[in-house]
Protein backbone atom coordinates (compact mmCIF):
# COMPACT_ATOMS: atom_id res chain seq x y z
CA UNK A 1 0.00 0.00 0.00
CA UNK A 2 1.20 3.64 -0.91
CA UNK A 3 1.65 5.97 2.05
CA UNK A 4 -0.80 8.61 2.98
CA UNK A 5 -1.02 12.03 0.84
CA UNK A 6 -3.27 15.27 1.46
CA UNK A 7 -4.77 17.25 -0.46
CA UNK A 8 -5.42 21.04 0.69
CA UNK A 9 -8.07 23.97 0.39
CA UNK A 10 -7.93 26.79 2.35
CA UNK A 11 -10.98 28.31 4.01
CA UNK A 12 -11.42 32.39 3.93
CA UNK A 13 -12.67 33.99 6.56
CA UNK A 14 -13.50 31.37 8.79
CA UNK A 15 -16.03 30.14 6.42
CA UNK A 16 -16.73 26.28 5.53
CA UNK A 17 -19.32 26.00 3.00
CA UNK A 18 -20.58 23.21 1.01
CA UNK A 19 -20.23 25.11 -2.13
CA UNK A 20 -15.97 25.08 -1.41
CA UNK A 21 -16.11 21.41 -0.41
CA UNK A 22 -17.86 20.83 -3.47
CA UNK A 23 -15.28 22.53 -5.67
CA UNK A 24 -12.52 20.94 -3.78
CA UNK A 25 -14.06 17.66 -4.33
CA UNK A 26 -14.29 18.14 -8.15
CA UNK A 27 -10.79 19.06 -8.61
CA UNK A 28 -9.39 16.27 -6.48
CA UNK A 29 -11.46 14.17 -8.21
CA UNK A 30 -9.99 15.45 -11.37
CA UNK A 31 -6.45 16.34 -10.86
CA UNK A 32 -6.01 13.27 -8.65
CA UNK A 33 -7.97 10.50 -9.48
CA UNK A 34 -8.58 10.46 -13.06
CA UNK A 35 -4.23 11.05 -13.21
CA UNK A 36 -4.19 7.87 -11.50
CA UNK A 37 -4.14 5.06 -13.79
CA UNK A 38 -3.05 2.19 -11.23
CA UNK A 39 -4.43 1.94 -7.75
CA UNK A 40 -8.03 0.41 -8.24
CA UNK A 41 -8.86 1.23 -4.94
CA UNK A 42 -8.60 4.57 -2.49
CA UNK A 43 -8.80 5.43 1.53
CA UNK A 44 -10.05 8.90 2.10
CA UNK A 45 -10.77 10.95 5.16
CA UNK A 46 -11.61 14.31 5.21
CA UNK A 47 -10.21 17.00 7.83
CA UNK A 48 -9.87 20.23 9.19
CA UNK A 49 -7.04 22.48 10.04
CA UNK A 50 -7.43 24.39 13.23
CA UNK A 51 -5.12 27.57 13.73
CA UNK A 52 -2.50 26.41 16.64
CA UNK A 53 -4.47 23.14 16.97
CA UNK A 54 -3.54 20.89 14.51
CA UNK A 55 -6.03 18.97 12.62
CA UNK A 56 -9.23 17.29 13.67
CA UNK A 57 -11.07 14.50 11.36
CA UNK A 58 -14.92 15.43 10.22
CA UNK A 59 -14.99 12.29 8.35
CA UNK A 60 -14.79 8.82 8.82
CA UNK A 61 -12.05 7.03 7.16
CA UNK A 62 -13.38 5.76 3.72
CA UNK A 63 -11.72 2.77 2.18
CA UNK A 64 -13.68 2.61 -1.86
CA UNK A 65 -12.86 1.78 -4.90
CA UNK A 66 -12.12 4.78 -7.32
CA UNK A 67 -15.52 4.62 -9.15
CA UNK A 68 -17.20 4.76 -6.12
CA UNK A 69 -16.12 8.00 -5.50
CA UNK A 70 -19.38 10.53 -6.06
CA UNK A 71 -20.72 7.82 -3.40
CA UNK A 72 -19.22 9.78 -0.45
CA UNK A 73 -20.48 13.26 -1.40
CA UNK A 74 -23.46 13.15 1.44
CA UNK A 75 -20.76 11.84 4.40
CA UNK A 76 -18.23 14.30 3.13
CA UNK A 77 -20.99 17.22 3.36
CA UNK A 78 -22.14 16.19 6.72
CA UNK A 79 -18.51 17.18 7.52
CA UNK A 80 -19.55 20.79 6.58
CA UNK A 81 -22.22 20.62 9.51
CA UNK A 82 -19.82 19.53 12.14
CA UNK A 83 -17.69 22.18 11.47
CA UNK A 84 -20.35 24.67 11.75
CA UNK A 85 -22.70 22.84 14.97
CA UNK A 86 -19.82 21.66 16.89
CA UNK A 87 -16.63 24.09 16.12
CA UNK A 88 -17.91 27.29 15.31
CA UNK A 89 -21.29 27.77 16.88
CA UNK A 90 -19.63 26.52 20.34
CA UNK A 91 -16.16 28.09 20.24
CA UNK A 92 -16.23 31.83 19.03
CA UNK A 93 -12.13 31.92 18.89
CA UNK A 94 -11.37 28.80 16.55
CA UNK A 95 -9.90 29.68 13.48
CA UNK A 96 -10.25 26.94 10.64
CA UNK A 97 -7.53 26.89 8.38
CA UNK A 98 -8.36 24.38 5.55
CA UNK A 99 -10.25 21.53 4.10
CA UNK A 100 -7.73 18.86 4.05
CA UNK A 101 -8.24 15.45 2.32
CA UNK A 102 -5.97 13.16 3.66
CA UNK A 103 -6.12 10.24 0.61
CA UNK A 104 -3.91 6.81 0.10
CA UNK A 105 -3.94 4.52 -3.04
CA UNK A 106 -4.28 1.23 -2.54
CA UNK A 107 -3.46 -1.88 -5.26
CA UNK A 108 -6.40 -4.16 -3.53
CA UNK A 109 -9.37 -5.08 -5.76
CA UNK A 110 -11.51 -4.67 -3.19
CA UNK A 111 -15.45 -6.48 -3.46
CA UNK A 112 -17.14 -4.11 -1.75
CA UNK A 113 -16.95 -0.36 -0.54
CA UNK A 114 -16.00 0.22 3.21
CA UNK A 115 -18.43 3.45 4.01
CA UNK A 116 -19.42 4.97 7.29
CA UNK A 117 -22.12 6.86 6.92
CA UNK A 118 -22.34 7.96 10.53
CA UNK A 119 -18.75 9.56 11.57
CA UNK A 120 -20.58 11.32 14.73
CA UNK A 121 -20.82 7.50 16.17
CA UNK A 122 -17.08 6.67 16.03
CA UNK A 123 -16.41 7.55 19.65
CA UNK A 124 -19.23 4.98 20.34
CA UNK A 125 -17.23 1.82 19.28
CA UNK A 126 -15.93 -0.98 21.70
CA UNK A 127 -12.28 0.46 22.66
CA UNK A 128 -11.27 -3.07 21.38
CA UNK A 129 -11.81 -5.39 18.08
CA UNK A 130 -12.06 -9.15 18.26
CA UNK A 131 -8.97 -10.41 16.30
CA UNK A 132 -7.83 -14.15 16.43
CA UNK A 133 -9.89 -14.90 18.94
CA UNK A 134 -8.89 -12.06 21.94
CA UNK A 135 -9.94 -8.49 22.12
CA UNK A 136 -6.80 -6.16 21.01
CA UNK A 137 -6.63 -2.31 20.99
CA UNK A 138 -7.96 -0.37 18.13
CA UNK A 139 -5.45 2.37 18.40
CA UNK A 140 -1.29 3.02 19.25
CA UNK A 141 -2.79 4.95 21.77
CA UNK A 142 -1.56 3.22 24.98
CA UNK A 143 -3.54 5.58 27.68
CA UNK A 144 -6.58 3.75 25.56
CA UNK A 145 -5.82 0.24 26.24
CA UNK A 146 -7.64 -0.32 28.85
CA UNK A 147 -5.54 0.37 32.64
CA UNK A 148 -2.60 2.01 33.69
CA UNK A 149 0.67 2.93 31.80
CA UNK A 150 4.09 2.99 33.37
CA UNK A 151 6.79 4.19 30.99
CA UNK A 152 10.45 3.26 31.19
CA UNK A 153 13.88 3.37 29.88
CA UNK A 154 13.01 7.03 28.54
CA UNK A 155 9.71 6.23 27.26
CA UNK A 156 11.42 3.37 24.91
CA UNK A 157 9.46 0.71 26.63
CA UNK A 158 6.01 0.86 28.45
CA UNK A 159 4.14 -1.61 30.59
CA UNK A 160 0.04 -1.50 30.42
CA UNK A 161 -1.77 -3.29 32.67
CA UNK A 162 -5.73 -4.08 31.93
CA UNK A 163 -8.05 -3.66 34.37
CA UNK A 164 -10.70 -5.52 32.98
CA UNK A 165 -8.84 -9.15 31.79
CA UNK A 166 -5.89 -8.62 34.82
CA UNK A 167 -2.85 -8.86 31.91
CA UNK A 168 -0.34 -6.86 31.37
CA UNK A 169 1.19 -5.59 28.07
CA UNK A 170 4.74 -5.53 27.39
CA UNK A 171 5.39 -2.87 25.20
CA UNK A 172 8.37 -2.48 23.52
CA UNK A 173 8.74 0.99 20.84
CA UNK A 174 11.33 1.17 18.40
CA UNK A 175 10.64 4.38 15.91
CA UNK A 176 7.34 3.77 14.75
CA UNK A 177 6.35 0.50 15.96
CA UNK A 178 5.20 -1.59 19.04
CA UNK A 179 6.32 -4.86 19.70
CA UNK A 180 3.70 -6.30 22.35
CA UNK A 181 3.44 -9.29 24.24
CA UNK A 182 0.60 -9.53 26.24
CA UNK A 183 0.88 -11.77 29.89
CA UNK A 184 -0.71 -13.38 32.50
CA UNK A 185 1.74 -14.43 35.21
CA UNK A 186 4.90 -15.33 33.20
CA UNK A 187 2.83 -16.51 30.55
CA UNK A 188 2.50 -14.93 26.70
CA UNK A 189 -0.77 -15.41 25.59
CA UNK A 190 -0.27 -13.77 22.13
CA UNK A 191 1.97 -11.32 20.31
CA UNK A 192 1.81 -8.35 17.83
CA UNK A 193 3.17 -5.96 16.23
CA UNK A 194 1.84 -2.69 15.31
CA UNK A 195 3.63 0.09 12.67
CA UNK A 196 2.29 3.96 12.61
CA UNK A 197 1.07 4.80 9.50
CA UNK A 198 0.18 7.88 9.52
CA UNK A 199 2.26 9.96 12.24
CA UNK A 200 0.11 12.36 14.33
CA UNK A 201 -2.17 10.01 14.05
CA UNK A 202 -2.76 6.78 16.28
CA UNK A 203 -5.69 5.31 14.78
CA UNK A 204 -4.00 4.93 11.45
CA UNK A 205 -1.49 1.70 11.79
CA UNK A 206 -0.75 -1.51 10.39
CA UNK A 207 -0.60 -4.39 13.01
CA UNK A 208 0.93 -8.38 12.23
CA UNK A 209 -0.62 -10.94 14.33
CA UNK A 210 1.27 -14.29 13.67
CA UNK A 211 0.93 -14.21 9.48
CA UNK A 212 -2.06 -12.16 9.47
CA UNK A 213 -1.94 -8.05 8.96
CA UNK A 214 -4.45 -5.57 9.34
CA UNK A 215 -4.27 -2.23 8.33
CA UNK A 216 -6.50 0.23 10.65
CA UNK A 217 -8.18 3.62 9.62
CA UNK A 218 -9.84 5.77 12.04
CA UNK A 219 -9.62 2.15 14.69
CA UNK A 220 -11.53 0.21 12.06
CA UNK A 221 -9.99 -2.60 10.04
CA UNK A 222 -9.70 -1.45 6.35
CA UNK A 223 -7.76 -4.49 4.88
CA UNK A 224 -7.16 -7.58 5.94
CA UNK A 225 -4.32 -10.45 4.52
CA UNK A 226 -2.78 -13.44 5.47
CA UNK A 227 0.89 -15.09 4.44
CA UNK A 228 0.79 -18.99 3.45
CA UNK A 229 3.74 -20.88 4.55
CA UNK A 230 4.85 -22.40 1.04
CA UNK A 231 5.43 -26.18 0.56
CA UNK A 232 8.25 -27.95 0.01
CA UNK A 233 8.07 -30.87 -2.82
Amino acid sequence: MNKWLNYVTPINNNIGTNGLLLRMLAKFRREVLREDRISPSIMLQLKIRIRKEGYRSISACHYIRKSSFIDLLLDFLLGVEIVNEIYLRDNENIVIEAFELSYKFSSVILVKDKINRNPRTITERLPTILIGGFNLPRTMDLNEWGGKVNWMNNEQEAIVYNYKSQGIFYVKIENNKYYVEFKFGDRVVYKFTDELLNPGNLTESKRIVKRHTYHFCDGDIVYHGQTFKKKLY
